[in-house]
């Protein structure tokens, strides 16, 4: 039986040259098979090979954003381009991510409000990726956190599962701490409008870490990298640190 042409669901018959072509040894295909077998090809291709390898490390957004960095070349190093695409959250998008239902915490309620956690996809993909991925990723995390003697959450093995998702377990802590810091700055407010009623200051609301308070929090999580860094870098200020961040 001679073998029929594919054009679009109708069929033709074969020319002198499909013919001439076939005894050679070629396949007849369509051309939605050619774009399939391509899509899969380059697909495979872009799931070993990461675009841009982390080889610089941030110290400046705390200890889990330089952890997160650690986390992505684990999985480059695995075979999977991967990049963090969030760590710190405003409070608002927080609330957005809450009301549609994308997240179970309202703002300042996220450990990404105080640079706590990461959220870590595929360098090209994002989210939209295979189960090996976050497999992958999940035993990256684990792999950092026993290299860096630290206890990481992963929101991959949760009932509301967020597999991007990875945070410090203890975050609570640091956020106690910048939640005592909010009510010493109410306080000196409280004190200030009571020397002067007419004061027009307005109420203090929160504020995220600042630059000293993340560094203090990377200090306690990660000392000995910390102590690692060159004594200049942690004697300047945080504008000129961010020209000193080094691999």
């Amino acid at each position: 039986m001679r073998p029929q042409f594919k054009n679009g669901g109708a069929a033709s018959r074969p020319s002198l040259f499909v013919d001439q072509m076939q005894k050679q040894g070629f396949e007849l295909v369509t051309i939605a098979e050619i774009m399939s077998r391509a899509r899969s090809f380059f697909g495979k291709r872009d799931a070993g090979q990461a675009r841009k390898r982390q080889t610089r490390y941030t110290y400046t957004d705390g200890p889990m954003y330089y952890l997160g960095q650690q986390i992505v070349r684990a999985m480059q190093d695995a075979g999977y381009p991967a990049k963090i695409v969030e760590c710190y959250r405003p409070p608002t998008r927080q609330n957005d991510l809450f009301s549609l239902g994308r997240s179970k915490a309202r703002g300042w309620e996220s450990p990404h409000q105080f640079y706590e956690a990461v959220d870590i996809v595929h360098d090209t993909r994002g989210w939209d990726v295979g189960p090996e991925f976050w497999d992958t990723l999940a035993s990256c995390v684990r792999i950092v956190a026993e290299r860096f003697g630290v206890d990481l959450e992963h929101g991959h093995f949760w009932t509301f599962k967020d597999s991007a998702h990875v945070e410090l377990k203890d975050w609570r802590v640091f956020r106690e701490v910048i939640r005592q810091r909010w009510r010493l700055d109410v306080d000196d407010w409280n004190r200030a409008r009571m020397d002067d009623p007419l004061l027009a200051v307005p109420m203090p609301t929160p504020t995220p870490p600042t630059q000293s308070e993340r560094a203090a929090r990377f200090q306690a999580v990660l000392p000995d990298v910390w102590r690692s860094l060159p004594d200049v870098w942690r004697s300047i200020s945080p504008r000129q640190r961010a020209g000193l961040e080094g691999s």
